[in-house]
């Protein structure tokens, strides 16, 4: 992330929303096991190193259907100086329930203050419209859900300012779930040394998600505002052409917002 802060963000709101709703929190489940909710949060306090240091991201922003631009705040932010360019990808890959990955795609919450309050509010009233159901549970795994949905909440929630962004994250937390498929790699992203883990964009041997695949995967290639969009749709043909896919070009379009770039 390059933005510290956003974890920050959504740790503040879920310390505020338990302040407000403690109380009705920890009866909905320590109905299930009397101590239930001090060991989740327990958890999750001790879980909260990870989160700030160890969470690795991958952030999408939806795409309109007949979207052939992309959005300007994109281009600005993180379509660099030279050629930026946007792989738009189809959705189906978002439903994949596997473990194989140890990745997990969750949409984001942007709180203008009172956003997070509400959903929070709403996931204990589900806790207590499904008490009998949970008493048949195994604690052990209503803790753990409980415990994911308190995770997620803090690493999927922004400020409503970054709303148009529209933003999916794909979640990998290796301290915690680690993948044998996700591989971690040493690299310098602006001037930084960090860690950065890999999804792959293939069905591996052992894998078994056929639906992982570039060919059922890539929609389309937008060309972003450059000084020479020809140039480097030409290139992006011949690397499609080269990954196998058949009348490339019908994939790249050109977005051709006369946006400056500075060097």
């Amino acid at each position: 992330m390059n933005d510290f802060s956003e974890i920050q963000f959504g740790s503040k709101k879920l310390i505020s929303a338990l302040e407000k709703h403690r109380d009705r929190f920890r009866a909905a489940l320590d109905v299930i096991q009397p101590g239930l909710c001090n060991e989740v949060l327990t958890w999750l306090g001790n879980a909260d190193f990870n989160h700030h240091q160890h969470t690795h991201l991958s952030s999408l922003s939806e795409h309109r259907p007949d979207d052939e631009m992309g959005l300007l705040s994109m281009w600005r932010a993180y379509g660099g100086a030279s050629a930026g360019v946007a792989l738009i990808f189809n959705t189906d890959f978002l439903d994949i329930d596997s473990t194989a990955l140890s990745c997990w795609s969750s949409p984001v919450l942007y709180d203008s203050g009172v956003e997070f309050d509400l959903e929070f509010q709403d996931t204990i009233a589900r806790l207590e419209q499904g008490a009998d159901f949970l008493r048949s549970c195994d604690p052990a795994l209503v803790k753990s859900v409980a415990f994911n949905a308190l995770q997620f909440s803090i690493l999927s929630t922004k400020h409503c300012g970054f709303g148009e962004e529209k933003e999916w994250r794909i979640i990998h937390l290796p301290r915690e779930s680690a993948s044998a498929f996700v591989l971690p790699t040493f690299e310098t992203v602006r001037g930084i040394p960090e860690v950065v883990y890999h999804l792959p964009l293939q069905n591996l041997p052992g894998m078994n998600l056929p639906d992982v695949d570039i060919h059922r995967l890539l929609h389309r290639v937008i060309i972003g505002p450059c000084q020479n969009p020809y140039q480097v749709a030409s290139t992006f043909e011949d690397i499609l052409r080269k990954l196998g896919f058949q009348n490339p070009s019908q994939f790249i379009k050109l977005s051709m917002i006369p946006l400056r770039q500075n060097n």
